[in-house]
């Protein structure tokens, strides 16, 4: 289509917030365009750069992730190794599948590298950190996560109605070229 276009989507579930720390709430954000995380899993199984550009497993334990230059949130904060680092503190801290998952011992920041040491080998390691409740927002005390997350994705939350609505519009400051798609509204139609 052309640029500018509005168009209505719809999802069969909502999370009960937009924050994706939140239980499973990431996929409904991870889906909507608004939130990213380091990797992705592609359709053949193999993990693939997304907000990461690359990495590197240093020993059984460790793992550096260079985060990708030129990515900004929505509100056009830089995206840095300590912005990554306060994203996944907080996931770990907001629940406790988020620390399970990962087995992280600690996480160091040289600006855009972040070493992750885990409590012990884990091979799974880079897949499960593609779990969307790893997005990376924005943190801060002034933050809604739950209605109105700072994000690094192709579209920016403009509204939420809980299990009705998510109004997003396109960041024009996307790190991957700006969406066609002006603006977006995504139902939550439950009855399949």
């Amino acid at each position: 289509g052309s640029s500018g276009e509005h168009i209505n989507a719809a999802l069969y579930w909502f999370g009960t917030s937009l924050d994706p720390a939140t239980e499973y709430d990431g996929w409904t954000t991870n889906r909507a365009g608004i939130t990213e995380t380091l990797v992705y899993v592609d359709e053949n199984y193999e993990i693939k750069p997304l907000l990461a550009e690359s990495w590197e497993q240093k020993d059984d334990n460790t793992w550096v992730m260079h985060i990708r230059d030129g990515v900004t949130f929505h509100d056009g904060t830089p995206v840095d190794g300590a912005a990554v680092k306060a994203a996944f503190e907080r996931a770990m801290e907001t629940q406790e599948r988020a620390k399970d998952a990962v087995k992280i011992a600690s996480i160091e920041v040289d600006g855009q590298d972040v070493t992750f040491v885990t409590t012990e080998p884990f091979g799974a390691f880079l897949a499960n950190i593609s779990e969307p409740m790893y997005s990376i927002v924005k943190v801060g005390d002034d933050q809604d996560y739950a209605n109105k997350p700072i994000a690094t994705g192709p579209f920016k939350v403009t509204g939420f109605k809980v299990n009705e609505e998510i109004d997003t519009e396109r960041y024009d400051d996307y790190w991957n070229g700006a969406s066609d798609v002006k603006d977006m509204t995504i139902k939550c139609i439950e009855d399949d």
